[in-house]
């Protein structure tokens, strides 16, 4: 890890060689690159086609953070624990998985942690889920290590404070993510 980051938000499917060509100039650098994949089926059409899309964006990438909904759609039927390795083996440094109001679950292949998200009064969800990959970019950004040798500490800690930013969001209207002065960030 080095580099700046690289966060890649989109609903799939993509236009194609545009985002391909994007992800591999990233790749060949020391960016970080993060996938959040936004699913909407109303908007995808395919599941098998936008999960061959999913799975092929994702095997280069460094961080996929998606959540409950998300996966089990590109996934059905399975557990959290299964979706996540699944992601994993494609090649995936990190995956968070967000669960909306219950836990966030964040793993590497040698850590696995459950993050609580903890009460708050909620206005709008809207921009919650942008909130916590902007805290995870932050986070890992400069930190050093690379993801692999993240621990359950060291993971927990990103989900605490990707929970905390994203309870900061949602107990207001709009996508207002929260500014560093709010929270000590």
């Amino acid at each position: 890890m080095g580099g700046n980051p690289c966060r890649f938000d989109c609903s799939i499917p993509l236009p194609g060689a545009r985002v391909d060509s994007l992800l591999q100039r990233g790749t060949d650098s020391s960016a970080l690159l993060s996938f959040d994949p936004n699913i909407r089926p109303s908007i995808i059409g395919d599941q098998q086609h936008a999960l061959a899309r999913f799975e092929s964006l994702a095997s280069q990438v460094d961080v996929v953070k998606l959540s409950d909904v998300d996966a089990d759609w590109l996934y059905p039927g399975q557990s959290a624990e299964a979706q996540i390795d699944r992601i994993l083996r494609l090649g995936v440094d990190l995956v968070a998985l967000t669960c909306g109001s219950d836990d966030s679950i964040l793993s590497t292949t040698s850590a696995r942690v459950k993050v609580p998200t903890g009460a708050v009064l909620v206005s709008d969800t809207i921009g919650a889920g942008d909130t916590f990959m902007t805290s995870l970019v932050h986070d890992l950004h400069g930190s050093g290590p690379q993801l692999q040798g993240l621990d359950e500490v060291a993971l927990t800690r990103l989900g605490e404070n990707a929970s905390r930013r994203a309870a900061i969001t949602v107990s207001r209207a709009g996508a207002d993510l929260p500014w560093a002065g709010e929270e000590g960030a």
